[in-house]
């Protein structure tokens, strides 16, 4: 039942909402049976059920640093326990009723953890059962084809754990404006973000020796017009230093349409990119054939192999040159829309409406949250790095439970408590922690041997050795190795007798000071590793009892 008042509002409810409403169908099945099918009435007061839900809200509490994660718990109790559900449709009666309240209020408690809980081992066993199916899972779909889509499955487990900066399928989900959620509208939105390169739009290029701008018979009228426009001087021809070789682009004009690219956009990007470098030629968007015409200007011009060059500009305007677009994102497509229900604070109630949504390949998540036209609140991305630069630790935590709750399943039985404390510990520091040896060896509350039994064991022994690291025994892994009470469970609390009762019941009392001696006699010795004085082949580190052993029962490596 704790499980259900923790983590994340939809994790919560979800949680929440199955216990609750199997208590009650339960109880409701019961009594069907016994009536054998046949119709029934029922004699549960609602008043007597608002005062039980009164009684549970006000019972079902921890102490006061914890009723926090409890703020749920009254409004799951009033939605599943209302009265008119109960009576109406249930026909509960007063008898069953009570035996539901009975049953939420044992579960609630038995719920709670016990002071020393390993709740650690739990939460690890609970996540690693389900990943060990998640690998099955993933070898059966191996040929599915959604799975070539997206990394998932044991892939994507890694990155999440391990906090990737460089993830190999970036996504992101962006949720637009109201005003711009339409069909239309929406794609006009999806061409801003998608990256345009030159290269896409481009279907053919070609070099010519072009000194009197005559080479290319298709391109006189294209020409003409510039030079009863007197705009011939950003053709270059007038300009006897620019390069007389001449490189051409054809494009597609079907292309441009579908990415609402023109001309206009084409030859700014080229100026704003190449600046003086360049003299270029560009037909109009009517035009029979798009064609861009570009030259080497006088500035650029110098140089002795300017076939070369051209080359090279040729390369680099192919590869590297963006029209338009939000860098980072490779492609775009709109979602359908789904039903949503939204509050209108004009007319104060929920409204229905299908609004498009944009699902890219590739992440920028500041400069889409930028844009205008996206609803910011609502835009999510799969690189939890990148939620933890632009937001911080506490969204970053929270998309890293999402991101893990979808790879495992959303219909998977795992609490959210086990996924919680695993982002907790990630992110406790204000920074993530990986979940491998490189995140988990560098915690500095951390001894050697509890570092040497997680992978790199020689490693971190010899570390150990070498800078005289002490081990003050203070965890789980190094208590049981040498073979001492763990803090944990049973072990993590200890038994003070109260010596005033005993005086009333008759018993003898031990004097305070021999029952210390006593404790310190029971009590296991630390052990000490010492060197020998010189090792041959047969030598090993000898464990010895440590009688001067100081206050901290601490173990030196030495």
């Amino acid at each position: 039942m704790l499980a259900e008042a923790e983590g994340s509002a939809a994790s919560r409810s979800r949680s929440c909402t199955r216990h609750l409403r199997r208590i009650v169908e339960t109880a409701a099945d019961l009594e069907d049976m016994a009536a054998g099918g046949s119709a029934r009435l029922s004699d549960l007061d609602p008043g007597h059920v608002l005062d039980a839900i009164a009684h549970l809200s006000s019972e079902l509490r921890l102490d006061d640093e914890y009723t926090a994660g409890l703020r749920w718990m009254p409004v799951l109790l009033r939605c599943h326990l209302s009265p008119k559900h109960l009576v109406q449709r249930l026909h509960l009666s007063r008898a069953s009723f009570d035996r539901v309240v009975a049953d939420i209020r044992r579960d609630f408690f038995a719920a709670v953890a016990n002071p020393g809980e390993m709740v650690g081992v739990l939460a690890a066993t609970s996540i690693g059962e389900i990943s060990t199916q998640l690998t099955l899972n993933t070898f059966h779909g191996a040929g599915v084809s959604s799975f070539a889509k997206v990394t998932s499955g044991v892939p994507r487990m890694k990155e999440l754990m391990a906090v990737s900066k460089n993830i190999k399928t970036p996504a992101m989900t962006i949720r637009l404006r109201r005003e711009w959620a339409t069909q239309d509208r929406a794609d006009l939105v999806k061409s801003t973000l998608e990256t345009t390169f030159f290269r896409d739009l481009v279907t053919r290029s070609t070099i010519h020796f072009d000194p009197s701008e005559s080479a290319v018979a298709d391109d006189a009228g294209l020409l003409r017009f510039y030079r009863d426009f007197g705009s011939m001087d950003r053709v270059g021809a007038c300009d006897p230093a620019a390069s007389p070789w001449l490189l051409r682009f054809e494009f597609d004009r079907m292309k441009m349409l579908d990415l609402q690219v023109t001309m206009m956009d084409v030859e700014v990007t080229l100026l704003d990119y190449y600046d003086s470098l360049v003299a270029c030629v560009l037909s109009d968007d009517n035009a029979e054939r798009l064609v861009c015409r570009l030259r080497l200007s006088a500035v650029s011009a110098e140089t002795d192999d300017l076939l070369t060059e051209l080359k090279a500009l040729e390369q680099s305007i192919m590869d590297g040159l963006i029209i338009k677009g939000v860098p980072r994102i490779h492609k775009a497509v709109l979602v359908q829309p789904m039903k949503l229900d939204r509050y209108d604070p004009v007319s104060d109630a929920f409204e229905s409406s299908r609004d498009w949504s944009i699902a890219t390949a590739g992440s920028n998540l500041l400069e889409v949250l930028c844009h205008p036209c996206v609803d910011f609140r609502h835009t999510l991305t799969n690189d939890v790095h990148e939620v933890y630069t632009v937001l911080g630790i506490e969204a970053a935590r929270n998309m890293l439970i999402r991101e893990v709750r979808e790879v495992l399943g959303s219909d998977t039985a795992l609490d959210h408590r086990h996924l919680s404390l695993l982002a907790d510990t990630m992110s406790s520091r204000g920074f993530f922690m990986s979940i491998d040896r490189h995140g988990i060896n560098n915690r500095g509350e951390l001894g050697p041997l509890a570092k040497c039994s997680f992978e790199q064991t020689i490693d971190m022994l010899l570390k150990a050795g070498v800078f005289a690291e002490r081990d003050r025994i203070n965890g789980v892994s190094a208590n049981i190795m040498l073979g001492q009470i763990a803090p944990c469970g049973t072990g993590d609390c200890s038994i003070h007798v109260d010596a005033e009762a005993l005086r009333r019941l008759g018993r003898p009392v031990i004097p305070e000071a021999q029952q210390e001696e006593e404790e310190k006699y029971d009590e296991k010795q630390p052990v000490k590793l010492r060197q020998q004085p010189a090792f041959g082949d047969d030598d090993i580190l000898m464990p010895h009892a440590a009688s001067d052993a100081d206050e901290d029962d601490i173990l030196e490596i030495v």
